[in-house]
């Protein structure tokens, strides 16, 4: 079956009865062909669809392409190429033009070529099978990568050179969630200070992204991580150095009474003048807690020293105020004042032995 040229429906190719007429068909759509390797090669096309495959090439290599003479424009060669012991370099010849490139020891290139009506031309070349490690950071251009370019959770550590990614390779905000498969970034696929804030699409990271201990201080650029860019309930007490949390980081009034440990307000965490009435409970302040003269006159309330607050023979006359002048103070169930008698009086004692003046 063949198509005839301007006709969408496959007819029997059959010899017209006028055996001098023509009729503009289109070829068989798929051929592959085994090209046995050279210096140079010559490659028939007769097909709207063709491959051809030259395999362990052991020299520079000149193509050439013999195009059939019913071939229709928009024809196209897929030429798959392997170097085996040494690069070789891949020129065009007749049928055929393009750039020169080079095929890498122990790789695959494909070329591309279409027809225009009267030769091949490459509009695609040198493009390789993409093998582990392979993708060095000399092979993409800046913003090159884009999230619709990435298959969901297909970018793995296996598939990146060391250092292969610089954040000018990334597209702003264009590393999300679903681009990355479970446990594929480790420390040394990014290089240091090169995950910046901008790199990173809200709530991109999650816990199961980060393989255990990977995210060091070397990987961060400075002010990288904002609040926006960590999840929920995600900073845990192991994610905190110790020492980070500084006063100007904790909330005003943020600390209760549960967050203090027992003992642990010191008088070094009290400043000065800090403890007032209202902040000591009743009868909290113990004898052992005065210094020793610290009470004055100025701290003891009027009527405050009772009889029983004064250790026996403590008063002293230092202590008695002044009385008048010959005034006698006798004991009689409790200290009595004997007033100064007159001129020429004596002093005796009663029969109920109190004292007394006589004349």
């Amino acid at each position: 079956m063949y198509q005839e040229k301007g006709n969408p429906n496959s007819v029997n190719f059959l010899p017209p009865k006028d055996l001098t007429a023509t009729k503009e068909v289109l070829f068989p759509i798929d051929e592959t062909q085994d090209i046995t390797e050279g210096t140079t090669v010559s490659i028939p096309v007769a097909q709207m669809h063709s491959n051809a495959n030259i395999a362990d090439v052991a020299h520079n290599m000149a193509i050439s392409v013999v195009p059939d003479s019913q071939l229709s424009v928009g024809a196209e060669l897929i030429i798959k190429i392997s170097a085996i012991s040494a690069d070789r370099t891949i020129t065009y010849g007749t049928g055929i033009s393009g750039n020169s490139f080079v095929v890498p020891t122990g790789e695959t290139r494909y070329i591309l070529a279409k027809y225009n009506g009267t030769a091949f031309v490459v509009v695609s070349a040198d493009v390789a099978v993409v093998d582990d490690n392979s993708i060095t950071h000399a092979k993409l251009t800046d913003d090159a990568v884009e999230t619709h370019n990435i298959k969901d959770a297909n970018v793995t550590h296996d598939k990146l050179a060391d250092d292969a990614v610089e954040t000018v390779n990334i597209k702003d905000a264009n590393v999300t969630h679903d681009k990355l498969a479970d446990d594929a970034v480790e420390t040394v696929n990014i290089k240091d200070a090169n995950v910046t804030h901008d790199k990173l699409a809200d709530d991109a990271v999650e816990t199961v992204n980060i393989k255990d201990a990977n995210v060091t201080h070397d990987k961060l650029a400075d002010d990288a991580v904002e609040t926006v860019n960590i999840k929920d309930s995600n900073v845990t007490t192991d994610k905190i150095a110790d020492d980070a949390i500084t006063s100007d980081k904790i909330n005003a009034k943020a600390v209760g009474t549960t967050e203090i440990d027992d003992a642990a307000v010191t008088g070094t965490q009290i400043a000065n003048l800090a403890v007032d009435t209202q902040h000591l409970a009743a009868k909290s302040v113990e004898t052992s807690k005065i210094d020793d003269l610290a009470v004055s006159a100025a701290q003891l309330a009027s009527d405050a020293v009772e009889t029983a607050k004064i250790k026996d023979a403590n008063v002293t006359l230092a202590k008695l105020a002044a009385a008048t002048k010959g005034n006698i103070l006798y004991y009689n169930a409790g200290w009595q004042v004997l007033p100064i008698g007159t001129s020429g009086q004596t002093l005796k004692v009663s029969s109920g032995g109190i004292p007394e003046w006589t004349t």
